[in-house]
């Protein structure tokens, strides 16, 4: 592998973090996230299956830059929200999103996850 360039991978990912040194930067950055970072919109999803089934990927905002993250990863930064927020589908809707939230603008999109609408259904021959 190149000194220069070396790549981070996880079970269904591989990110790109540049040369060697960028790492210890960006797992340093990480760590600023969760303690400094302000939540800016949240997309909540929730699949209903066992294991990772429920979940939600958020835009933060950092020293006036926007940083894109879910479960496994972060990106960025970013000078535009819309940009973090189309590096992580923030606004793509699916049968399994759940609610997306905007700093601003408050609930963008909600809905009631697929579990409790299947608990209200009436059962056959009531």
């Amino acid at each position: 592998m190149d000194a220069e360039k070396q790549t981070m991978q996880g079970p269904d990912k591989v990110q790109s973090v540049g040369a060697v040194g960028e790492s210890t930067d960006r797992l340093q950055l990480s760590e600023r996230l969760i303690e400094e970072g302000e939540i800016v919109a949240r997309q909540v999803w929730d699949s209903g299956g066992p294991g990772v089934g429920l979940g939600e990927v958020t835009v933060e905002v950092l020293d006036g830059r926007y940083y894109a993250l879910d479960d496994m990863r972060f990106e960025g930064p970013f000078d535009d929200f819309l940009e973090a927020a189309q590096a992580i589908g923030l606004y793509t809707i699916t049968e399994d999103t759940v609610s997306i939230w905007h700093r601003d603008d408050g609930f963008v999109f909600r809905c009631e996850c697929r579990r409790a609408r299947r608990r209200r259904q009436p059962e056959e021959g009531s």
